[in-house]
């Protein structure tokens, strides 16, 4: 690195020069400023190497922004760098988005490269291992079952990894992202640099991984379930997925039923069930519920009065069966008195 003055500085000040030539007694002198500054800047560099060694804390001021990294002046002539792996705990896309050019910052050396030929002495520098590791850390200050805030870092086909503390993320599985609806990528439910609640499942200390939940932070909406439905009870659901085996019926807010292809054929309309498209609503009878297995097995809404005739049917005082006996039995004994 070279420093280059500006010439009207010179003007009126008084600086020390490098003679460069002397010649004929002193006639003729040429004298440069840019020499003496060489020298000073060797002078300069030389004494700060003998004092730095790997482990060192020091004062910097940043010079440059790389997509690498940053450089930062350690003395005059001196420069290190630091990898934008090294520049914080959290993961940056970009320096700038952690420092800018003229900031002062503290650095520690963590690496020495001896000068190839033609070059410079290579300083590796860290701005995050001046402070601890959080991680040293994470198990006092999170524990399973907490619900903390952070935020979307990277969004990948199996989730999304949220930051719940600087240097500390978390993964969001797919599975963990939402009670109410099938996701198949995470954008459908956030986005990166968003702020997210959610639930911490697991910790795994050793890994430095965080199981995290979306769904769970928000709450289950399966817990209500008993309270809000019952075997026999009719609702209107929305067709949700067609599969070959039957259709999901969505009821409500994450809770969804199946209706098996095996009960199309209970509506007195098995027709018009079979050409309903996703979207469509539809009216259906709740048959069973396994809360353990969080199913929900549905039938046609106008099932329900075929179970209903079937109900009366059984009643005694209401069977067919019995009025047909005595118009029968009735006859019977007319076509007798005829004879």
């Amino acid at each position: 690195m070279e420093y280059v003055e500006n010439p009207a500085d010179y003007v009126g000040a008084t600086h020390r020069f490098l003679i460069a030539q002397f010649e004929d007694n002193g006639k003729n002198i040429v004298l440069s400023r840019r020499a003496l500054l060489v020298q000073e800047l060797e002078v300069s560099r030389k004494q700060f190497y003998e004092t730095v060694s790997i482990g060192t804390i020091m004062d910097g001021t940043i010079t440059r922004l790389m997509p690498y990294g940053v450089f930062v002046e350690l003395a005059p002539g001196v420069e290190g760098m630091v990898h934008i792996s090294e520049l914080s705990w959290s993961k940056l896309k970009h320096p700038s988005q952690s420092v800018s050019p003229g900031d002062r910052v503290q650095v520690k050396v963590i690496g020495i490269d001896p000068p190839a030929a033609g070059s410079q002495i290579k300083i590796a520098l860290s701005v995050k291992q001046i402070s601890e590791d959080p991680w040293l850390g994470a198990s006092e200050r999170f524990h399973e079952g907490d619900k903390v805030r952070g935020k979307v870092t990277r969004c990948v086909d199996f989730g999304a990894f949220v930051e719940i503390a600087p240097g500390i993320e978390g993964l969001v599985h797919l599975s963990e992202m939402s009670y109410k609806r099938r996701i198949t990528k995470p954008q459908e439910v956030v986005n990166e640099d968003e702020s997210v609640s959610v639930l911490i499942k697991a910790i795994d200390l050793d890994r430095r991984r965080i199981s995290l939940s979306l769904r769970d932070a928000e709450g289950d909406p399966w817990l209500d379930v008993p309270e809000k439905y019952a075997v026999g009870d009719s609702a209107e659901g929305t067709v949700e997925k067609k599969e070959k085996f039957g259709y999901f019926i969505n009821l409500s807010a994450g809770i969804t039923g199946l209706m098996p292809k095996s009960n199309f054929s209970r509506s007195s309309k098995p027709a018009v069930i079979e050409k309903l498209r996703e979207g469509d609503s539809l009216p259906v009878v709740i048959e069973a519920i396994n809360l353990k297995e969080r199913k929900i097995t549905l039938a046609p809404g106008d099932a329900a009065h075929e179970r209903d005739w079937q109900e009366y049917s059984k009643d005694p005082q209401a069977s067919l069966g019995d009025l047909g006996e005595k118009l029968k039995a009735a006859l019977a004994s007319q076509k007798k008195n005829s004879i």
